[in-house]
């Protein structure tokens, strides 16, 4: 039988907690609805600052959380 001690316990329900808050900011749950911009009604516009947290730099590979009015998903293909 294994025994686990408080204290592991405690370290383990900490470390779930940080873990669910960074997934909660990679996915973007709910990213659209702050850091928001004053928006204009006529034009396509982005919606939103990005912050910090809100987009990532892995090598040549970049993502980036965005929002635009009156969209569900936008695609940027960018060549050089």
């Amino acid at each position: 039988m294994v025994k686990v001690s408080l204290y592991s316990f405690a370290k383990v329900k900490l470390l779930l907690i940080f873990i669910v808050d960074a997934v909660s900011k990679v996915a973007g749950i709910d990213h659209c609805s702050s850091h928001l911009f004053n928006i204009n009604d006529t034009s396509i516009q982005f919606t939103k600052e990005v912050v910090n947290h809100e987009y990532a730099v892995l090598g040549q590979f970049k993502s980036l959380h965005c929002c635009a009015k009156g969209y569900r998903s936008i695609e940027c293909h960018l060549q050089r």
